[in-house]
């Protein structure tokens, strides 16, 4: 098993044993019965943790987590990051309100622009070569250029 995803499972569980065998206090806010639960998920608590410790934290990750299309690995900080980046695209795909601060509005309007794929093959990338971030690249505007129309190539470069 990955240590990126055996560091996170032995941190957890030594958490969770802590809490339940050392402290009279027992967290039972919705945070904590959410992650206990994500835990418990994660366990494969037929295995006797003094024999394979590995896999009675973490047995049970792979039978529960999926590697979707495009995917090579898959651990908890990948499923942390895929979270987030569900959650802020939920929160850019919104339409703006009368109180988001303009840093938002900007933000929303630029996520939708982006998005808005129909429109940027409309567009093109002129003005984008039209920047002084491509003006830096010279070769990128040569070769953006050359494939926007074949007048516009250079003797050099035709094939």
């Amino acid at each position: 098993m990955p240590l990126c995803w055996t560091i996170p499972c032995l941190l957890g569980t030594a958490t969770f044993w802590f809490v339940n065998y050392y402290t009279n206090d027992i967290c039972d806010t919705v945070n904590c019965v959410k992650t206990a639960a994500m835990l418990a998920e994660k366990m494969d608590q037929s295995m006797d943790p003094c024999e394979d410790f590995d896999k009675y934290a973490c047995g049970n990750f792979y039978q529960t987590v999926a590697l979707e299309d495009g995917e090579t690995r898959k651990n908890s900080f990948s499923l942390v990051s895929d979270r987030n980046n569900d959650f802020l695209k939920s929160i850019l795909a919104e339409e703006t309100k009368p109180g988001d601060r303009d840093y938002m509005i900007n933000a929303k309007n630029l996520y939708k622009s982006c998005m808005d794929e129909g429109k940027i093959e409309e567009i093109g990338v002129q003005p984008f070569l039209n920047t002084s971030y491509a003006k830096e690249w010279p070769t990128l505007i040569d070769t953006c250029l050359s494939l926007l129309t074949p007048s516009s190539r250079s003797p050099s470069r035709q094939t």
